[in-house]
């Protein structure tokens, strides 16, 4: 299924407006994690895809207020669109029937009522693929990442993902919906 409409650029100072649960966001940062992410995810892609390995964290869009619920290095937790106010971002509209987007919802939230933790051991999982060039897969159980969360909902509006969700990477995510990332501007070069 493709996206509703194409993803949505929105640079630092502009916020997303009538939103819908299961959309999401896509963005980068520059904090230590962040950029072993963006490495890793360009180890591992075809020359061609790297450009996606820009994003490096993915949020999901759980009410019409701007509300949101991903995961971070202290678990999974509801934050606000409005935390990403001084970021640039892409948001991703999907094509979802309200069944679909409540699904999504109360996934979102019971992943939130188990309290679950940051999937570091997925990270590993990835960061290994990657370096190796093989498969392989491994997690803890009530764990997750960023990319997961977003993945494992969108499953539920029957979104078929070509790898197991849990281990979808921002990446992932912004090639299967064609989220193509800004032109470097100013000194901040991307290399990919």
């Amino acid at each position: 299924m493709p996206p509703l409409s194409p993803p949505e650029h929105y640079p630092a100072g502009e916020t997303a407006t009538n939103l819908k649960p299961g959309e999401f966001l896509l963005t980068h940062g520059t904090y230590r994690l962040a950029k072993l992410i963006s490495f890793a995810q360009r180890l591992g892609l075809p020359k061609e895809d790297r450009p996606f390995a820009y994003y490096q964290h993915a949020a999901l869009v759980v009410s019409g207020t701007g509300a949101l619920v991903e995961a971070l290095g202290n678990g999974v937790v509801r934050s606000d669109i409005s935390d990403y106010e001084d970021r640039e971002y892409h948001l991703v509209r999907i094509d979802a029937e309200y069944r679909d987007r409540s699904q999504m919802y109360l996934f979102a939230q019971s992943v939130l009522a188990a309290k679950t933790s940051y999937g570091y051991l997925t990270i590993l999982s990835l960061l290994i693929t990657y370096l190796s060039g093989f498969n392989i897969s491994f997690e803890k159980t009530g764990t997750s990442i960023c990319s997961g969360l977003v993945a494992n909902s969108l499953v539920r509006a029957g979104y078929i993902f070509p790898k197991p969700p849990d281990f979808c990477s921002p990446s992932d995510l912004a090639k299967f919906f064609g989220v193509i990332p800004p032109a470097p501007q100013g000194d901040h070069v991307e290399k990919v």
